[in-house]
């Protein structure tokens, strides 16, 4: 479970958590008004009690929804949240056997697949759309990184990711937030202020912002981000 401690102040706990359910809710927002769906599955309509009235499947699964995510769930994820999870660099993952001598079985090792090779070991850097980050009014573009040891060699693998995160966090809350999520072993570290906008959007970009999250204005990078591979 994540862990949030009273270095976190309860406007930034709740942009992390809507942020954090934003995909889920987004999804779940669309099955439960996927009438089709529910006609086309009994076993559906008897699960959410809408066996004989088809018309109460949508409310019944929106209840469900706001039950297991303890969220009032009325739409998707607003446009803003949604764009900042776009925007963000994705992790593409890479599975690999790793044998288990003591046992004599083979395991399966998850990690972020690799895309630079140095003398240190492989390293994943993806820096996402930091650009359209910063055109997100209620966005910050923040680069998260650390080192991942890998199974069976002395090597580590070094990462750098980019977020688009809620402005409603300081740089140290979301130092203090990685930071008791038990990852000390990742050494984790974030850097954020590295792109702003020009100045808020006006006219057709303003529109565009209400719909789609974003206002398409003009970015300068007023900080550089420290990493070496």
């Amino acid at each position: 479970p994540l862990v949030v401690t009273d270095a976190v102040s309860e406007k930034c706990s709740a942009a992390l958590r809507k942020y954090l359910l934003c995909g889920a809710v987004s999804g779940l927002f669309s099955v439960c008004h996927e009438e089709q769906l529910f006609a086309s599955s009994k076993s559906l309509r008897i699960l959410l009690g809408c066996e004989n009235d088809p018309g109460l499947c949508t409310q019944r699964c929106m209840r469900g929804v706001a039950q297991v995510t303890n969220e009032s769930v009325s739409a998707p994820c607003s446009p803003d949240f949604q764009a900042m999870h776009g925007f963000s660099a994705p992790l593409n993952i890479f599975t690999v056997g790793q044998v288990d001598e003591a046992s004599n079985s083979t395991h399966a090792q998850i990690m972020p697949l690799p895309n630079i090779k140095g003398l240190g070991g492989p390293s994943v850097i993806s820096y996402g759309a930091p650009g359209h980050c910063a055109e997100v009014r209620s966005a910050q573009y923040c680069v998260l990184s650390g080192v991942l040891p890998m199974q069976g060699t002395e090597m580590m693998s070094t990462f750098a990711f980019g977020s688009c995160l809620p402005r409603d966090c300081s740089e140290q809350e979301l130092r203090h937030f990685i930071a008791n999520q038990n990852l000390s072993r990742l050494r984790l570290t974030m850097q954020c202020d590295l792109v702003r906008p020009q100045g808020p959007p006006v006219g057709a970009s303003a529109l565009i912002e209400s719909k789609l999250g974003w206002g398409g204005v003009p970015v300068y990078y007023p900080n550089k981000v420290e990493y070496t591979a």
